[in-house]
């Protein structure tokens, strides 16, 4: 994946796809379309983020 920072210089990213593989079987990427789906949504990016994933 490449893209640009805040300053405008390219970056990229390296996708692992094991663990990839393994978030999306956990979370399928969807349209959110409640509160209480946006609560778990964020509960489960809180859980990333703890991670360090």
């Amino acid at each position: 994946m490449t893209g640009k920072d805040s300053t405008g210089k390219p970056v990229s990213a390296t996708l692992n796809r094991k663990s990839h593989g393994s978030l999306l079987k956990q979370d399928q990427p969807k349209v959110i379309i409640s509160e209480e789906e946006y609560n778990l949504a964020i509960e489960s990016i809180d859980k990333l983020m703890e991670s360090g994933e």
